[in-house]
């Protein structure tokens, strides 16, 4: 399946902030220089595949295993043919490589599988159609792998579908065959719940709205629509929770480029909307906790592209927008994936002929979780933190935003829950600390800088945080919490 957090989903009306929330990044490179690469986290292990070097191919695939925080560089780690645009997503215990293009000879139909668990890579049985730029996702225990770029740039229908009840991915007779409602390329592909969304592509002149739905459950297909036409591309999207989130794009080539984000909730089966910072496409999206991340991209078109190092953040259990710290180097058609609390951005093209092996490391404070309900601020509240969560450095800040100007506390417990608590939920449990006394939150923000050991925290280990205010002016209860954070303390 491809890379998918858990997480209650309860969000309110959406909330752009102008203000950068404080990140904590590192850099580091991948072995080798690319962008176009596909990339997906299954279990411990993520992935980052194949690419383009800037004038050939790449087989490369750099893994990186959140258990010991290390990465394997091969070259044992290698696709079977060099190639980029790949299509990439897992079922069971196989995480498939299908399709792809490379230069001089066209797309392929190889599919390379590697088993989680003997950790070998082998041949799967090949696409029924060669070609590039799949929408790739899983729903149930099928596979399913969607359009692309076919032999002399024509576009595909195809969907092709691997059932893994039926036999290995080796086995032919584990695969069927579906035709989309238009052929494109480019598509976004997402699951949420039981269903598989192939969402808005394009061909060489136009782009497309449409949204093929595929409901596992009933076993049928239908079509919606995004809110534009555009090409999204399926290393931009990202499936969270009972949400599908489909950001930015291409509305036409070689521009504009739009900020608009289209959010299914497969909870209700409904359809809203929200905008990232700056219009661009070819960003790389990854999620941690109830927190996304929406990186980089191009602003402009070929032939004289331009990019971003924006990154936007959308809290799915607040609704909240806002952008934190920048990329390192700004850069399109790169890869993200998260594991072990952190996410990855690797690779990317600085320029249409320059290729980037930089990865940018996200790793905050703390991961939030939960959900929180409207105000009076007519938002939902969202917890950060920023400081260290190193016990020693004892600079922890604690803040809470969207909050109306009335006192207000935070508090930690051993443990996480969700129950219905004042207007909003309580979060966190087992053993309930309040840190420090009431103040009143101005310009919308409660802000609270926590000395450690007079907050009862002195041993390494997770404690989960939440803020707690009154809200008279809201009626009910009286009172409100945020969204919570698991901050996860070091010597």
């Amino acid at each position: 399946m491809k890379p998918t957090i858990a997480c209650t989903t309860l969000f309110a009306a959406l909330a752009l902030s102008a203000a950068p929330a404080q990140a904590q990044w590192s850099q580091s490179t991948l072995s080798q220089a690319r962008a176009e690469l596909a990339s997906i986290t299954v279990g411990d292990l993520s992935f980052f595949a194949g690419g383009n070097k800037g004038n050939s191919p790449s087989k490369r695939v750099d893994i990186y295993n959140a258990l010991t925080d290390s990465w394997d560089f091969g070259p044992h780690t290698a696709l079977s043919v060099a190639r980029r645009s790949i299509g990439v997503t897992s079922v069971g215990n196989y995480v498939l490589f299908a399709g792809g293009g490379y230069f001089g000879t066209g797309p392929t139909a190889v599919v390379d599988v590697y088993d989680m668990t003997t950790g070998l890579w082998s041949l799967g049985n090949p696409l029924s159609q060669a070609r590039a730029t799949i929408g790739a996702t899983t729903v149930g225990t099928k596979a399913m792998f969607a359009g692309g770029i076919a032999a002399g740039n024509s576009v595909s229908g195809v969907v092709d579908i691997y059932d893994s009840t039926l036999g290995p991915p080796s086995f032919e007779g584990a695969w069927s065959t579906h035709t989309l409602a238009t052929p494109r390329a480019f598509i976004a592909a997402e699951t949420a719940g039981t269903k598989a969304l192939f969402a808005g592509g394009g061909t060489p002149i136009t782009t497309f709205s449409v949204v093929d739905i595929y409901d596992d459950a009933s076993d049928t297909w239908s079509q919606a629509n995004l809110s534009q036409a555009r090409s999204v591309g399926d290393i931009a999207s990202i499936s969270i929770g009972s949400l599908a989130i489909f950001p930015g794009g291409q509305i036409a080539a070689p521009d504009p480029m739009t900020t608009v984000v289209d959010i299914y909730d497969a909870q209700s089966n409904t359809w809203s909307a929200g905008n990232l910072s700056v219009p661009r496409s070819g960003s790389a999206v990854a999620g941690l906790g109830n927190h996304v991340l929406f990186a980089g991209g191009a602003l402009t078109g070929a032939p004289t592209s331009t990019v971003s190092n924006v990154v936007d953040r959308y809290n799915v259990g607040t609704g909240r927008w806002d952008v934190v710290a920048p990329l390192s180097q700004a850069r399109v058609f790169l890869a993200g994936a998260s594991g072990g609390g952190k996410i990855h951005f690797g690779g990317g093209a600085t320029s249409l002929t320059t290729m980037s092996n930089v990865l940018d490391t996200y790793e905050p404070v703390g991961v939030s979780y939960c959900g929180a309900t409207q105000n009076s601020t007519g938002a939902a509240a969202s917890i950060d933190a920023s400081g260290s969560k190193s016990l020693a450095a004892n600079s922890l800040v604690l803040r809470a935003d969207d909050v109306p100007n009335t006192p207000f506390l935070f508090f930690h417990g051993g443990s996480q829950t969700q129950l219905p608590f004042g207007d909003g939920y309580l979060c966190a449990a087992g053993g309930i600390v309040r840190i420090g006394a009431a103040a009143a939150a101005t310009g919308g923000v409660a802000q609270k800088t926590v000395n450690l050991a007079a907050a009862g925290i002195t041993t390494p280990g997770a404690r989960h945080f939440q803020c707690w205010f009154r809200d008279v002016a809201a009626g009910g209860a009286g009172f409100n919490t945020s969204d919570a954070m698991t901050i996860t303390f070091t010597p």
